[in-house]
């Protein structure tokens, strides 16, 4: 199987790395800036060369501002393609995705690796189970100092600090809204967000942001992204009908309280980080070879985008 990397950054690297180690050893490299790689794979420095490769799929992991240009040629030739969040970087571009994707007949998934968390599966569980009763409110935070991101790199240089590359915690964090909609439900009428610049980092976009809305089922979601906690903290609160739930990203476990039983946890403290994205990553391989599109598809990948643009345009035309 002849597999496209568009991108050849950290998370590039990582694709490349967990391809690799499943045995995909046929990898064409589009790299725009650099040369040279340590597997001695193929390079090629234009979207046109790469097509011309025919690639069965390929994998977009450059920065969301240069997606949309490579996301229509990919789609009008059919190829199945797994695309880094978030898909796009404005309305505009959302809704050419969006026609787009009526005509289009490959397979395509976004690169939302977070479902494929662990404690994310069991808790989509528990709240599949009808468990917990109606759910009345869900917090979702996710927090860590961006000087901290990257140790040896200037912090002022990386993707998320420049506006310009799609960067700021509603883009790069938007992880959190793809996972409050698929175990929540997406929002019905007015979001509200307060995002802002509130510290002397030497970057040029938001460093927090909260949200809030409703969902259709009456649950009130809140959920607050920065890029100022020391340390790091990421973890869902969800308060229901008949308990609670905690769940505990930062040390992979959960805490359930159901009225009248005994508290449960479920602990996952073998689990590592990479295990998320090789997990991501066969899932594609698999519906690729199969011919069958999975769960986070494109499409998925346009629900939480289209609400982060909503989000961040209201606070730049501002």
């Amino acid at each position: 199987m002849k597999i496209g990397m568009i991108g050849y950054g950290s998370i590039g690297r990582r694709h490349v790395e967990n391809l690799l180690f499943l045995g995909q050893k046929d990898i064409v490299l589009l790299r725009e800036i650099g040369v040279g790689n340590p597997h001695n794979l193929q390079e090629v420095s234009t979207i046109e060369d790469l097509i011309l490769a025919k690639p069965q799929a390929i994998i977009l992991a450059n920065p969301t501002s240069m997606h949309s240009k490579y996301l229509e040629l990919i789609l009008k030739d059919g190829i199945d393609i797994l695309a880094e969040k978030p898909l796009v970087s404005s309305i505009s571009e959302v809704n050419r995705l969006e026609r787009e994707l009526i005509e289009y007949s490959g397979v395509g998934m976004t690169a939302f690796n977070l479902r494929f968390h662990p404690c994310i599966q069991k808790a989509k569980e528990i709240l599949s189970s009808g468990l917990l009763g109606n759910i009345y409110s869900a917090r979702l935070y996710v927090g860590q100092y961006l000087p901290d991101w990257r140790p040896g790199k200037n912090y002022s240089e990386i993707y998320s600090a420049k506006k310009e590359l799609g960067g700021g915690v509603v883009f790069d964090l938007i992880h959190e809204i793809d996972i409050a909609c698929d175990l929540f439900g997406v929002p019905t009428g007015r979001i509200s967000s307060i995002v802002d610049k509130l510290s002397e980092l030497e970057i040029d976009v938001e460093d927090l942001a909260e949200i809030l809305f409703q969902t259709k089922s009456g649950s009130i979601v809140s959920i607050h992204l920065d890029y100022l906690t020391r340390g790091y903290k990421r973890d869902i609160h969800i308060m229901a009908q008949s308990g609670t739930m905690d769940i505990d990203l930062a040390s992979n476990n959960i805490k359930l309280n159901i009225e009248g039983r005994e508290t449960r946890i479920y602990s996952y403290a073998k689990f590592e980080k990479n295990e998320m994205y090789m997990d991501l990553l066969s899932s594609f391989l698999e519906g690729s070879n199969k011919g069958e599109n999975r769960s986070p598809t494109l499409a998925d990948g346009l629900i939480s985008n289209r609400i982060a643009i909503d989000i961040r345009s209201t606070y730049y035309q501002n």
